[in-house]
Parts: C-alpha cells; sequence; structure tokens
C-alpha cells in the first residue's frame, strides 16, 4: 500500500499522503489516479500513479531538546519540519494579537491540532489547518479550517503564545 510519497507540480516538489479509502478513490483509481493530500496543507491532489514517487518511511532518531527538532529524519518529515519551522518563525515575528500567520494548537487525543491565520479581518478571521502533527489530527470545532469569531482566535493564540513563554528555556547569566 502506498503512503508517503512526492511528485513534481509547477515545477515544486510535493509531499504527501495517499488516500486510501472513499468513493472518490475508487473513482480516481479507475482514471489510473491517486488521490494525494498534501503533507502539511488542507489540499489534495489529483495525481497520476506513474507520476509518484514512493518515499521510505521510518521512525524518527532522537527529539534534541535544545533545539526542539527531531534529527535524523526521512525525506517526508524533513519536509513537514522545514515548513513548521518556517511558519514558527513567522508566528514568533508576532509580538502580540493576531495577525496572518499567528498559529496555535488544540489538543486532540494522544497530539495536537495545528492551526495558522491566514487572514485578518475587522470582527473574523480565516485559520487553516497545517499537518504539524504525524497523525494529523483535526479538531472537532476548527475542522480543516474556516472563518470564526477574532476574539475566539485570539485566545488560542493568546495561550500558546503565554505557553510558550512560560515553558521557554532561561538563559543562563
Amino acid at each position: 500500500m502506498r503512503y508517503q510519497v512526492k511528485f513534481q507540480r509547477n515545477g515544486a516538489t510535493v509531499y504527501g499522503i495517499v488516500r486510501s479509502y472513499g468513493k472518490e478513490v475508487e473513482a480516481a483509481k479507475a482514471r489510473g489516479l491517486l488521490i494525494v493530500e498534501d503533507a502539511v496543507l488542507p489540499v489534495a491532489y489529483e495525481v497520476r500513479e506513474t507520476d509518484v514517487v514512493d518515499l521510505e518511511v521510518k521512525l524518527p532518531g532522537r527529539f534534541d531538546n535544545e533545539t526542539g527538532l527531531w534529527t535524523d529524519l526521512s525525506e517526508y518529515d524533513t519536509h513537514v519540519q522545514d515548513a513548521w519551522k518556517a511558519a514558527k518563525a513567522v508566528n514568533e515575528a508576532i509580538e502580540s494579537g493576531v495577525g496572518v500567520g499567528s498559529m496555535f494548537t488544540i489538543g486532540v487525543a494522544d497530539g495536537t491540532a495545528h492551526y495558522v491565520v491566514v487572514k485578518v479581518n475587522k470582527k473574523t478571521c480565516r485559520v487553516e489547518w497545517r499537518g504539524f502533527c504525524a497523525d494529523r489530527y483535526h479538531d472537532h470545532h476548527f475542522g480543516i479550517g474556516g472563518t470564526f469569531p477574532l476574539a475566539d482566535v485570539a485566545r488560542y493564540v493568546e495561550r500558546d503564545r503565554a505557553m510558550s513563554k512560560l515553558f521557554a528555556k532561561k538563559a543562563k547569566v
């Protein structure tokens, strides 16, 4: 069974997970296509089976407590971690309030659902799910994203910001 894959689209490498169930999967299969869910974004692609490269699936090496990153990752997991690092850098540049790029997480089962603010209006904002958790969890309220009251999203963003400060490593003096 195919799982983690990559393919080329518009001159860029796209990483994803092959969807393996549902009527749309069977319909695509009959046309020689796979449905591949993007590794990070809430998007799926129909891709010719011959254009897809299977990737090695392996467990990460170890978690580095100093950097907060995993080491010895597969190609797929390296892509996801790099996307997370880039999103985290944008999020950390926003010192207060909710801005485009603000991030928050929701605890789900034994993992987390990750969300990024992609548009901010006066009273609402648009959030999108991100596949930064290996289990690809979605929250029951935010799903894969949508438009929500700004005040509601602000509570989650500020909560995560406060928790990051609370658990940040203290610099040695």
